[in-house]
């Protein structure tokens, strides 16, 4: 107890301009027990999963899931987010202009509402 007591007034007592190897030790220290107890209570949250209510949860769309979609016609066209829907890719300029001036219709600007226009 008495070692952690003089490692805690080391830590808290010492001046930027007084950087000694102990001071660096005690950083070194503090950081390990930092990510550790980081780890760990992060942990906690998979373990509570299986008792917390469902009533509230999240069911909106998170993360990034099916953007690769919308990059055929970034990089044909530099349209983003431009996808079209059930539309077999013809893989050139041209190809990418026919399917917007032939396939109005398919053509998406959401997936899984991931983007909130206007928003």
């Amino acid at each position: 107890m008495m070692k952690l007591r003089n490692f805690w007034r080391s830590v808290t007592s010492a001046s930027p301009s007084a950087i000694t190897s102990q001071s660096k030790q005690s950083s070194v220290i503090l950081l390990v027990l930092a990510v550790c107890l980081t780890i760990f209570w992060q942990r906690t949250f998979e373990y509570a999963a299986a008792t917390l209510d469902l009533t509230y949860r999240i069911t909106v769309a998170s993360g990034l899931s099916g953007q690769d979609r919308f990059y055929y016609f970034y990089h044909y066209l530099g349209l983003y987010p431009l996808h079209a829907e059930g539309i077999e890719p013809i893989y050139s300029r041209d190809g990418a202009l026919a399917i917007i001036r032939d396939h109005p219709d398919s053509l998406r600007l959401e997936v899984g509402y991931l983007f909130r226009v206007d928003d």
